[in-house]
């Protein structure tokens, strides 16, 4: 029978291999914490689905997850595939290099740096280790360095991929830096940029010049509480480059892992501009948008903006022969004139579909001319137009000429009416209007200065609508006061204009009206 010290001993045995085998299974899990990694369903998920775009920026909430986002992309590009997708995947190397990579990634400060990324410690004992270091397997770590502050400024990544061995370098820096010392930030090249933080523009100037010669990419994932250039930039760029470009606005609702008390005791506190930004991902600079209630998201995903062909249209540009067509001008002595036009169905539905802003004549002298009225007279629904509107200052005369802007349209044989100049009372109607559900009301995606103009036109300091870059703004704010977009059958020439007609068409035989505008 064994004696008491032998059988301490084998207990003592038992005991160092338990903790060695804990000690490995920490190393295991340590190592494949990004190959069990999940997204969260919404903004996280179409992150990754997006690995092709030149830019992808996410605007989003406090604690929505953009930071782990980004570090996880940060490290798949560093390894060269995404682990969490199995082999076979198109997810699993969509948009990463086959070559070794070399990323930057920009935070606010160093201390951010340290506390978000790179905090080293042991990851048994400590759950507020850098990301980087929580991700990226410990063996793929083959050498970094230190700034002056023993801050880790750069890793080196070493990997294997189909036999080869493969090196990638991650260097990181900050805003501060660039604030304190502007000069030397355009000498290197990169792979990738990682934005986690807003920066100043001529910074982003400056670095992002590194991505020409890699064809490199970048990735902000930001709270947006400054410098509202960049969504400014990212939202313009998605509506004239989609296939390169991609923007989405993140709700910390969509962190499936944090409670409603927690929630509530910071949102709570904040006020409503506050709290669009840090909880909605919507620009503090905007928060007080004129348009407040306007979805600049596609039909498919709940918003107002129509991608493509509508269903029942010809093209884009050419509406259904049976829809009444809307125009508003806003002429200009200098900047160049705006005309925006509006179709309405049968079944009341409205239609922002095309636009032009351009300097020029109003009325050409011969056919073909690049005028306003050859533009209008030329179009193929010409013949549905119903009215057209002029700002009332068409109808000032010019003290030189004696001429006025309505002269010209009057000469082309057209009959604008005055458009309403009650400029406070329209917009609020402008913003009602987006705001019922009962209304439908779309944008055509090509309609790029309508959407630019309401994505970006808020109340200033004193509580206007900003003066500028508002005229289609205007032009809708005057279709929509004029009256409320009736509908007035185009052919009809014993209809009283007054008179709504609505309940007296005949569409003939009873048909399914249903309208499919996410048919994209």
């Amino acid at each position: 029978m064994q004696n008491l010290d032998e059988l301490d001993k084998e207990i003592s045995d038992i005991q160092d291999v338990l903790l060695e085998c804990l000690e490995e299974k920490e190393t295991l899990l340590r190592s494949n914490e990004l190959a069990s990694f999940v997204s969260n369903p919404g903004g996280q998920s179409k992150f990754f689905e997006q690995s092709n775009k030149y830019l992808r920026a996410v605007f989003s909430g406090n604690r929505f997850g953009k930071s782990t986002a980004g570090v996880v992309e940060d490290c798949c590009w560093l390894l060269g595939y995404r682990p969490f997708f199995p082999v076979g995947h198109p997810l699993r190397t969509l948009g990463i290099p086959k070559h070794g990579v070399k990323g930057l990634v920009i935070a606010a400060t160093w201390d951010k740096v340290r506390d978000i990324f790179v905090r080293e410690g042991d990851p048994a004992v400590d759950d507020r280790i850098g990301k980087f270091f929580t991700y990226l397997p410990a063996h793929t770590i083959t050498a970094r360095t230190r700034n002056q502050n023993s801050i880790v400024s750069s890793l080196e990544i070493t990997s294997e991929i189909e036999g080869k061995v493969r090196k990638s370098l991650l260097v990181f820096d900050t805003v501060s830096s660039f604030l304190t010392k502007p000069v030397g930030k355009e000498s290197s090249d990169w792979d990738f940029i990682h934005l986690d933080e807003p920066c100043p523009e001529p910074l982003w100037e400056a670095i992002s010049r590194g991505l020409i010669d890699r064809n490199g990419k970048s990735w902000w994932l930001m709270t947006p509480i400054t410098e509202p250039w960049m969504y400014y930039r990212a939202t313009e760029q998605v509506i004239e480059k989609p296939d390169k470009y991609w923007v989405y606005e993140g709700d910390t609702d969509e962190n499936l892992t944090l409670g409603e008390e927690e929630k509530e005791n910071f949102f709570g506190t904040l006020t409503e501009e506050a709290k669009a930004a840090r909880k909605s991902g919507r620009p503090l600079a905007l928060s007080r948008l004129v348009i407040g209630n306007f979805n600049s998201k596609p039909v498919a995903e709940g918003g107002r903006v129509i991608k493509g062909t509508p269903l029942g249209w010809k093209n884009p540009f050419t509406p259904p022969d049976q829809h009444m067509i809307a125009v508003a001008v806003d002429t200009h002595p200098q900047t160049p004139h705006a005309t925006l036009k509006v179709s309405v169905s049968p079944l009341g539905e409205v239609f922002i579909y095309n636009e032009r802003f351009k300097k020029g004549a109003i009325n050409g002298e011969k056919k073909g001319d690049d005028s306003i009225c050859n533009w209008l007279k030329e179009a193929p629904e010409f013949s549905q137009m119903r009215y057209l509107l002029l700002e009332p200052g068409a109808w000032n005369e010019d003290q030189t000429t004696g001429r006025r802007f309505v002269d010209s349209f009057f000469e082309a044989k057209l009959d604008p009416l005055k458009g309403s100049k009650k400029r406070s009372e329209n917009n609020i109607l402008f913003d009602d209007l987006f705001g019922r559900k009962d209304r439908k009301v779309y944008v055509l995606e090509h309609c790029r200065v309508f959407l630019k103009e309401i994505r970006q036109w808020y109340f200033n300091k004193d509580d206007k609508a900003m003066d500028k870059n508002d005229h289609m703004m205007e032009n809708f704010g005057r279709l929509l006061a004029h009256d409320d977009f009736q509908y007035y059958a185009p052919y009809d020439p014993n209809e009283v204009f007054d008179i709504p007609i609505m309940d007296s068409l005949d569409f003939g035989p009873s048909q399914d009206n249903t309208v499919d505008y996410n048919a994209i």
